[in-house]
Protein backbone atom coordinates (compact mmCIF):
# COMPACT_ATOMS: atom_id res chain seq x y z
CA UNK A 1 0.00 0.00 0.00
CA UNK A 2 2.96 2.63 0.44
CA UNK A 3 3.49 2.24 -3.53
CA UNK A 4 -0.07 2.96 -3.66
CA UNK A 5 0.03 5.87 -1.70
CA UNK A 6 2.95 7.18 -3.38
CA UNK A 7 1.63 6.83 -7.15
CA UNK A 8 -1.93 8.45 -5.76
CA UNK A 9 0.39 11.33 -4.50
CA UNK A 10 2.18 11.71 -7.46
CA UNK A 11 -0.34 11.28 -10.33
CA UNK A 12 -3.10 13.61 -8.39
CA UNK A 13 -5.43 10.70 -8.47
CA UNK A 14 -8.63 11.01 -5.79
CA UNK A 15 -7.20 9.45 -2.59
CA UNK A 16 -10.67 7.70 -2.49
CA UNK A 17 -8.95 5.54 -4.83
CA UNK A 18 -7.18 3.42 -1.91
CA UNK A 19 -10.45 2.95 -0.22
CA UNK A 20 -11.90 1.44 -3.99
CA UNK A 21 -8.74 -0.99 -4.38
CA UNK A 22 -9.75 -3.09 -1.44
CA UNK A 23 -13.49 -3.87 -3.65
CA UNK A 24 -13.95 -6.50 -5.57
CA UNK A 25 -11.42 -5.02 -8.46
CA UNK A 26 -8.15 -6.27 -10.10
CA UNK A 27 -5.92 -3.92 -9.27
CA UNK A 28 -2.40 -3.98 -9.33
CA UNK A 29 -0.23 -2.17 -6.57
CA UNK A 30 3.53 -2.43 -6.93
CA UNK A 31 5.67 -2.76 -4.40
CA UNK A 32 7.73 0.19 -2.83
CA UNK A 33 11.11 -0.64 -2.00
CA UNK A 34 11.06 -1.52 2.10
CA UNK A 35 13.54 0.94 3.00
CA UNK A 36 12.32 3.86 5.70
CA UNK A 37 9.28 1.73 6.93
CA UNK A 38 10.32 2.23 10.73
CA UNK A 39 7.57 1.07 13.57
CA UNK A 40 7.85 4.61 14.96
CA UNK A 41 6.64 3.08 18.09
CA UNK A 42 4.75 0.19 19.78
CA UNK A 43 1.34 0.73 21.43
CA UNK A 44 0.42 -0.87 24.66
CA UNK A 45 -2.91 0.51 25.24
CA UNK A 46 -5.12 -2.51 25.44
CA UNK A 47 -2.26 -4.42 27.54
CA UNK A 48 -2.29 -1.04 29.69
CA UNK A 49 -6.40 -1.02 29.96
CA UNK A 50 -6.99 -4.59 30.59
CA UNK A 51 -3.94 -6.64 31.28
CA UNK A 52 -1.82 -4.30 33.45
CA UNK A 53 -4.94 -4.08 35.69
CA UNK A 54 -6.24 -7.37 35.97
CA UNK A 55 -2.47 -9.07 36.94
CA UNK A 56 -1.86 -5.82 39.16
CA UNK A 57 1.01 -4.64 36.81
CA UNK A 58 2.46 -0.95 36.13
CA UNK A 59 0.99 0.00 32.61
CA UNK A 60 3.98 0.13 29.94
CA UNK A 61 4.76 3.65 29.30
CA UNK A 62 7.72 4.87 27.08
CA UNK A 63 7.25 8.65 27.23
CA UNK A 64 9.97 8.99 30.08
CA UNK A 65 12.70 7.40 27.16
CA UNK A 66 11.35 10.15 24.70
CA UNK A 67 14.65 11.60 24.70
CA UNK A 68 16.94 8.81 25.04
CA UNK A 69 14.52 7.40 21.92
CA UNK A 70 14.76 10.42 19.39
CA UNK A 71 18.27 10.72 19.65
CA UNK A 72 18.91 6.68 19.04
CA UNK A 73 16.31 6.90 16.05
CA UNK A 74 18.24 9.85 14.57
CA UNK A 75 21.88 8.64 15.06
CA UNK A 76 21.01 4.80 13.93
CA UNK A 77 17.83 4.85 11.96
CA UNK A 78 17.44 7.93 9.90
CA UNK A 79 21.05 8.16 9.21
CA UNK A 80 21.36 4.90 7.87
CA UNK A 81 18.39 5.49 5.64
CA UNK A 82 19.68 7.94 4.12
CA UNK A 83 22.96 6.75 4.01
CA UNK A 84 21.58 3.55 1.91
CA UNK A 85 19.20 5.69 -0.29
CA UNK A 86 21.93 7.79 -1.42
CA UNK A 87 24.29 5.12 -2.13
CA UNK A 88 21.58 2.41 -3.94
CA UNK A 89 18.86 5.19 -5.17
CA UNK A 90 16.12 2.46 -4.34
CA UNK A 91 13.25 4.55 -4.97
CA UNK A 92 14.53 6.53 -7.90
CA UNK A 93 15.01 3.46 -9.36
CA UNK A 94 11.19 2.18 -8.30
CA UNK A 95 9.46 5.25 -9.57
CA UNK A 96 12.18 5.57 -13.17
CA UNK A 97 10.71 1.88 -13.33
CA UNK A 98 7.14 2.82 -12.99
CA UNK A 99 7.42 6.23 -15.21
CA UNK A 100 8.96 3.99 -18.13
CA UNK A 101 6.17 0.70 -17.49
CA UNK A 102 4.90 0.16 -20.96
CA UNK A 103 1.38 -1.17 -19.65
CA UNK A 104 -2.30 -0.34 -18.84
CA UNK A 105 -2.13 -2.00 -15.40
CA UNK A 106 -1.84 1.29 -13.71
CA UNK A 107 -4.86 3.09 -15.68
CA UNK A 108 -6.90 3.47 -12.84
CA UNK A 109 -4.05 6.31 -11.27
CA UNK A 110 -5.92 8.45 -14.31
CA UNK A 111 -9.29 10.28 -13.84
CA UNK A 112 -11.07 7.06 -15.47
CA UNK A 113 -9.87 4.94 -12.27
CA UNK A 114 -10.63 1.27 -11.89
CA UNK A 115 -13.41 1.47 -14.75
CA UNK A 116 -10.52 2.30 -17.23
CA UNK A 117 -8.08 -0.33 -16.33
CA UNK A 118 -11.24 -2.93 -16.54
CA UNK A 119 -12.55 -1.48 -19.94
CA UNK A 120 -8.70 -1.65 -21.20
CA UNK A 121 -8.43 -6.01 -19.70
CA UNK A 122 -11.98 -6.75 -21.43
CA UNK A 123 -10.23 -5.83 -24.53
CA UNK A 124 -7.01 -7.55 -24.44
CA UNK A 125 -6.84 -11.70 -24.97
CA UNK A 126 -5.94 -13.54 -21.79
CA UNK A 127 -2.91 -15.00 -22.79
CA UNK A 128 -0.19 -14.18 -25.14
CA UNK A 129 0.57 -15.58 -28.21
CA UNK A 130 4.59 -16.73 -28.91
CA UNK A 131 6.24 -16.77 -32.03
CA UNK A 132 6.23 -20.74 -32.72
CA UNK A 133 10.28 -20.55 -34.12
CA UNK A 134 11.32 -19.68 -30.53
CA UNK A 135 10.51 -22.23 -28.43
CA UNK A 136 13.66 -23.96 -28.05
CA UNK A 137 15.87 -20.75 -28.54
CA UNK A 138 17.87 -19.07 -25.54
CA UNK A 139 19.35 -15.84 -25.36
CA UNK A 140 23.08 -16.67 -26.55
CA UNK A 141 21.70 -17.13 -30.13
CA UNK A 142 21.86 -21.13 -29.79
CA UNK A 143 18.96 -23.73 -28.99
CA UNK A 144 17.61 -24.59 -25.73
Amino acid sequence: MVGMAALTVRCGTNPEIMEESFGNNVVRIPKAPGLGLLLERPVFDSYNAKLAKQHDRDPINFNKFNDKIEEFKEREIYQRIFREEAQGNQFNTFFTHLDNYKDDQFLYLTSGGIAATKRKREGKPTEQKFEEDSEDENASGGEG
